[in-house]
């Protein structure tokens, strides 16, 4: 593959300043966000953590099944930006229901749920 050389006019580079310092404040005010939480409510509500909530997910576009990381239980998607667990593990485990860790990000947690599989007797 090969690309044609950008030109070289004052449009061009006011544009790409213009990209590269949207995509500094678009940064910062994500980093405030993940600061503030200001969707605290919302964000428990969905059972995520705060990087599965505020940053940008993307998907294909295709109708998918997969299995709770807990009990196993398929769950249905209607893309392929899929979650780890369903709800109900999630908030029985105070775990993010889209990657699994936990809600709060606390990374010294020392009790851990384990997956149904593991648990039954």
């Amino acid at each position: 593959m090969q690309k044609k050389a950008r030109p070289m006019t004052e449009q061009s580079m006011r544009s790409a300043t213009w990209m590269s310092a949207r995509r500094v404040q678009d940064l910062l005010k994500l980093a405030q966000k993940l600061q503030d939480d200001p969707q605290q409510e919302q964000r428990l509500a969905a059972q995520r953590c705060k990087a599965c909530f505020y940053f940008t997910a993307m998907g294909g576009a295709a109708m998918t099944t997969q299995p709770c990381m807990s009990c196993g239980v398929d769950q249905q998607y209607s893309s392929t930006n899929t979650s780890a667990m369903c709800a109900s593990c999630a908030e029985s485990g105070n775990l993010c229901r889209h990657c699994g860790g936990d809600i709060g990000m606390d990374m010294g947690r020392q009790a851990w749920p384990k997956a149904y599989s593991e648990s039954a007797p």
